[in-house]
């Protein structure tokens, strides 16, 4: 510790990919990430974390309960904490949380019907953690996962230059030119 604070440290450095390339992430410090900074953990433990919660180790079926169908917002039901999706291609029902500090990311799921659940857990990506967690999904279930291309696309400048601007998310104080 020094003056009052810690910087993560984290078994695996974080990289963003930019301009074609991966640059190493700076540390962050443990006192602006608030909840995220708490935990740190591998695919493995955040497996059989849900295993055991859902098993009903942890807590109460009706804590549970609450947790996975905690209210409706009018426009889809949604879980306190552990939020409803299908597996793509299925009648397959399960839950799911993400989370993400910087370039450190990980997504969770759990099947109930078939005990079955996935963990991700990355340092880095450059391509939609959602859309690879339901392709494993796709795999682990036969229903297909058709695979991306990765192959560059080029952005015509006038597309560029039209979304060229400020934005800003004035709920956290956020500004990106």
């Amino acid at each position: 510790m020094k003056c009052g604070h810690w910087r993560l440290n984290f078994p695996a450095r974080a990289y963003f990919f930019s301009e074609g390339h991966w640059a190493l992430q700076p540390d962050h410090a443990s006192e602006n990430a608030g909840a995220a900074g708490g935990v740190v953990s591998t695919s493995g433990d955040l497996s059989r974390f849900l295993s055991a919660l859902f098993q009903g180790r942890l807590i109460s079926a009706s804590s549970l309960h609450e947790m996975t169908n905690g209210f409706d917002d009018g426009t889809r039901k949604s879980g306190k904490g552990i939020g409803p999706f299908t597996v793509r291609g299925t009648t397959k029902k399960g839950f799911s949380h993400d989370g993400s500090i910087g370039a450190h990311a990980a997504l969770i799921g759990y099947v109930p019907e078939d005990s079955l659940a996935l963990a991700l857990t990355i340092n880095g990506h450059n391509y939609p953690l959602k859309e690879v967690f339901f392709s494993v999904w796709g795999i682990l279930y036969g229903t297909g996962a058709p695979l991306p291309s990765f192959a560059p696309v080029a952005l015509p400048d006038k597309t560029a230059n039209a979304l060229t601007g400020d934005y800003s998310a004035d709920a956290y104080g956020l500004t990106i030119t």
